[in-house]
């Protein structure tokens, strides 16, 4: 699972429905999603938004310079966005920096 590879602190979810109000719902401060509806409206919705580059999202990625595009998941760690650049709601995947209680950590 991709989520092993990022913090670990990070959640991977996985929805059909609108993801935008699952991302308001949560308190994210954006997404990975390869479908350019999505990562598109998570944009405008001034979330951060990164999609693995493929042939369907591409010219999105091309178009726009607040959709961060990666070919490696690998590449993800560096495209996240600082803790002050993220948007103001809380989010889902705080920085392994920041100190954790022992019982935030059995939480994980």
């Amino acid at each position: 699972m991709a989520e092993s590879a990022f913090r670990p602190r990070c959640r991977a979810y996985s929805h059909e429905g609108d993801k935008l109000i699952i991302l308001e719902e949560l308190g994210a401060f954006g997404i990975i999603d390869d479908r350019p509806d999505t990562i598109g409206r998570v944009a405008d919705a001034s979330l951060w938004a990164a999609t693995k580059i493929q042939p369907w999202n591409r010219a999105l990625v091309a178009r726009r310079n607040d959709i961060h595009g990666f070919s490696d998941w690998r590449e993800v760690p560096d495209l996240l966005p600082t803790v002050q650049d993220r948007h103001p709601l809380e989010t889902i995947c705080p920085s392994i920096d920041q100190p954790q209680t022992k019982s935030e950590k059995l939480k994980c």
